[in-house]
């Protein structure tokens, strides 16, 4: 969960769910500062938003500086047990993700495109075969009336709007029910929240038309996930607040 917070009448933020005990802890944040997080409907003191800070003693343990509060001690350590949470990380990390590299997501969004490009293909040509027909035979184009051109750039816009269509529904839909896409689920990874939590159906339409936004760089942009330490976030990423981890 992304949190936010007013410092000196400036929002801060956002900040996971332990760097507020963290900051609670090291008096940064107060009983009476204002925070934020989505799905409340206006800024509260943290005293209201987060009364249990309030009830979590001096001694609760801190790893790397980071206070661990009362509801994660069990799954804190069972990550210290697994191996999977590594102190040093636990400001970037606090949930001790593995989270997927570029390559993995490189294989990935390959499966994905070559599963889009077959069902565009046999959809766009069941709906408009005409027009593929068309493309093949330019000299048959120059021939054909002002009322046949405009059937022509009917279909041709038509295609590029099933196009899309089946792009962000393919992707919107896989990874609001299933966490994933076809390309995801088979090299075993998926997209979750920062802390871990589903994405809801808006989120996972909205990631799907950032998604398509690396078209427009040419897909260069897809390299982000190499140089994002540690988190190795995409563009459509960092827009929607989301992670891929590995399952």
């Amino acid at each position: 969960m992304n949190w936010f917070y007013s410092e000196n009448g400036a929002q801060q933020g956002p900040i996971s769910d332990m760097e507020v005990t963290n900051l609670s802890r090291s008096g940064v944040l107060k009983p009476e500062t204002l925070v934020w997080h989505e799905g409340m409907t206006d800024w509260q003191p943290l005293s209201v938003a987060r009364p249990d800070l309030a009830a979590v003693p001096d001694s609760v343990p801190n790893i790397a500086g980071v206070a661990v509060p009362e509801v994660s001690k069990d799954l804190m350590v069972q990550q210290i047990r697994e191996g999977a949470y590594v102190p040093a990380f636990v400001a970037t990390n606090p949930y001790g993700f593995n989270y997927a590299g570029f390559w993995i997501r490189l294989a990935a969004k390959l499966i994905d495109m070559i599963v889009l490009t077959v069902v565009i293909m046999v959809i766009g040509f069941v709906l408009f075969g005409g027009l593929f027909t068309l493309m093949m035979d330019p000299q048959k184009m120059e021939q054909q009336d002002p009322a046949a051109m405009m059937a022509f750039m009917g279909a041709y816009f038509g295609f590029i709007a099933v196009n899309i269509g089946l792009q962000v529904g393919y992707n919107a839909i896989m990874v609001w029910k299933w966490g994933g896409t076809l390309g995801k689920l088979a090299v075993g990874i998926k997209v979750v929240r920062e802390d871990g939590a589903s994405i809801t159906l808006g989120r996972a339409i909205g990631r799907a038309f950032a998604d398509m936004l690396n078209g427009f760089a040419c897909h260069f942009t897809y390299l982000m996930v190499a140089f994002d330490e540690p988190q190795k976030r995409s563009l459509q990423d960092h827009i929607c607040g989301t992670r891929v981890v590995n399952k």
